[in-house]
């Protein structure tokens, strides 16, 4: 059954990366459509509390609160999108792969900066990098 949630949650990250590369935005009705369905999946996988729904919900709505505050510096887009993440994963995932992300991010736009492929003020997409970054904590998961 964890398939299932994996599964969902890579359909989830996959559809958002093509569609913030292609247009630049992300699919609120794909978020919308995955965030009862992994709440359902995670609900019979582990019956989780409250408690722990609240706190993986805690890394997207900080990261809306992050987008108010910096006057959409980063996008809203990146927020909703974990903020569904918080109805499949435990925080204890979503904070490395958000993590992970950064770090993947900011070494693409370093390179991309030496090789003068970008300036301070270019926007990159960030959902490929959230999209490796969980790829990369799933997997180091799953080898201990």
């Amino acid at each position: 059954m964890e398939g299932i949630l994996f599964g969902l949650t890579l359909g989830n990250l996959g559809f958002n990366t093509f569609f913030d590369v292609r247009y630049r935005k992300i699919s609120v009705l794909c978020c919308a459509l995955f965030s009862p369905a992994a709440f359902f999946a995670r609900l019979v996988i582990s019956g989780f509390s409250l408690t722990e729904l609240v706190l993986s919900l805690l890394p997207g709505l900080f990261l809306a609160l992050t987008v108010i505050i910096s006057g959409g510096k980063v996008g809203m887009g990146d927020a909703i999108v974990f903020i569904s993440l918080g109805f499949a994963l435990p925080v204890t995932m979503i904070v490395p792969v958000m993590l992970a992300a950064m770090v993947l991010s900011a070494l693409f736009s370093l390179g991309a900066l030496i090789l003068k492929k970008a300036t301070l003020k270019s926007r990159i997409p960030f959902m490929p990098f959230v999209f490796l970054g969980f790829i990369i904590v799933y997997v180091m998961e799953n080898l201990t």
